[in-house]
């Protein structure tokens, strides 16, 4: 696994930091880097509430681990180490896992062929953007957020920006074609407010060095806002 010392390093302070500020009864907001910073703050809000569900809104999944990764990247597994579904070498900083029964990915589109094997056998939900297409971002979103929420205590979101199609959020490292829209994004943050069990949000992968005139780094912002509650009008 690539640069695992150095991840699992940052992890575990990230881990204590987000810890610190829940214990607080603050709402924690983790801008990334890439997704591996998920390991560290998914599982602080795990160690803080024990049952928590997981809205992964993603391109990817996420799912790998040490035997079946085709690159070692260890941004490819965070989710499943914090599902207990290995590395645990990722996590080894807290003993609370999540249920992948209350584990959603939204507008995944780049999925490895043993990633989802395990995926179905581990019983993650993934809504595809084929999903997404045949039935509305609204509808997918109201279903995800019953499914991480039902008998938990809060939900943790963790949006990757290149969820998003290259041609609105440019400026992230692993770009897939075929995205969500900008109005799609909004969306699901405006569900997750509405639905009020939100209690920490990473946004991932906003590389200024990719951007284009700092589009993808400003939709970020204002994507936070409206899980914060912030609207156009009301």
């Amino acid at each position: 696994m690539r640069f695992e010392k150095e991840i699992n390093e940052a992890n575990q302070e990230l881990y204590e930091r987000v810890l610190a500020c829940l214990n607080q009864d603050r709402f924690p907001v983790i801008l990334g880097g890439d997704h591996s910073i998920a390991a560290g703050s998914v599982s602080a809000s795990l160690t803080k509430y024990k049952h928590v569900g997981i809205l992964w809104i993603d391109a990817h999944a996420d799912f790998n681990d040490e035997k079946i990764t085709p690159s070692g990247n260890i941004h490819g597994m965070p989710l499943s180490a914090v599902c207990g579904c290995g590395p645990d070498s990722l996590v080894s900083y807290s003993s609370d896992r999540a249920d992948p029964l209350n584990v959603v990915i939204v507008g995944a589109r780049s999925i490895d062929p043993l990633e989802k094997i395990k995926l179905k056998e581990k019983g993650v939900t993934v809504y595809s953007i084929s999903d997404i297409h045949a039935e509305g971002i609204t509808a997918i979103i109201r279903k995800a957020i019953l499914t991480a929420g039902k008998g938990t205590n809060g939900i943790h979101m963790s949006f990757d920006m290149d969820a998003l199609d290259p041609t609105q959020a440019p400026g992230v490292g692993t770009p897939v074609n075929n995205g969500l829209t900008q109005r799609e994004a909004f969306i699901i943050c405006e569900e997750m407010y509405k639905y009020d069990k939100l209690v920490a949000l990473d946004i991932v992968e906003t590389n200024p060095l990719l951007d284009q005139r700092n589009m993808t780094g400003i939709l970020a912002s204002e994507l936070v806002l409206a899980c914060l509650g912030n609207t156009d009008y009301r």
